[in-house]
């Protein structure tokens, strides 16, 4: 006959796996957020929860010194080592998540795209990425132009949203111009690295090469420390 404590002891055993999935498809992509379903968020779930069960059993080895699985279960009756059990598998979890979600957004990703056009010949995204999030990988400052309706708009980039929600960005103007004239400062920018286009949206972003920018800005740094 199936005891309490059993059902329960398995519930502990699985919910820290169900939390560290949570965790992951919170800090992951929109888009794996939008595909994922029910029953690979379960499967995910279980199989999460094992290495955390495992670093949670050692814990309580080391701790209470049992001797088998069937003990664990029978220290269950004691609300000090529910307590205590619960708090280590929460905190497992927790970094457990947002470390695979690191790990899966710094290099399953990139892994994943040159294992595609390396090795496959492929250049597509698959359900996880979007374009949207693909464009603004980079971490250095882009320098864009919308071109939204026909009309055009400019400058570094500093926040967009996600796939998942309103396509959104913020753009700064460059604060050079200011100080130099406009007509030194816009040609600068005329090389493009890439252009996202939204065909339903009527949306185009060229992501303009930022490389003679940043020559000018160290020769008027230079002109500038080398004037006494």
């Amino acid at each position: 006959m199936v005891r309490i404590n059993d059902i329960f002891a398995i519930l502990l055993l699985i919910l820290p796996g169900v939390l560290t999935e949570k965790i992951v498809r919170f800090c992951g992509s929109a888009g794996e957020e939008r595909n994922q379903n029910d029953f690979k968020s379960t499967v995910n779930g279980i199989l999460y929860s094992l290495p955390i069960m495992l670093f949670v059993g050692v814990l309580t080895d080391f701790f209470w010194g049992f001797g088998n699985i069937s003990e664990i279960f029978d220290a269950l009756n004691s609300i000090r080592f529910v307590v205590v059990f619960t708090s280590i598998s929460t905190a497992t979890s927790i970094v457990f998540g947002i470390i695979i979600a690191w790990f899966k957004r710094k290099y399953q990703n990139p892994v994943r795209a040159f294992t595609q056009r390396k090795l496959f010949k492929k250049n597509i995204l698959t359900s996880d990425d979007t374009c949207w999030e693909a464009f603004f990988s980079s971490e250095d400052p882009m320098y864009l132009e919308v071109i939204k309706d026909g009309k055009s708009y400019f400058g570094f980039h500093t926040r967009f949203s996600l796939d998942g929600e309103e396509k959104e960005l913020i753009l700064e103007p460059i604060k050079n111009l200011n100080y130099y004239p406009e007509e030194e400062v816009r040609p600068l920018f005329q090389d493009v690295n890439r252009i996202f286009i939204n065909f339903e949206k009527n949306i185009v972003i060229k992501d303009y090469d930022t490389t003679k920018y940043k020559e000018w800005l160290k020769s008027k740094v230079e002109m500038k420390n080398a004037t006494p």
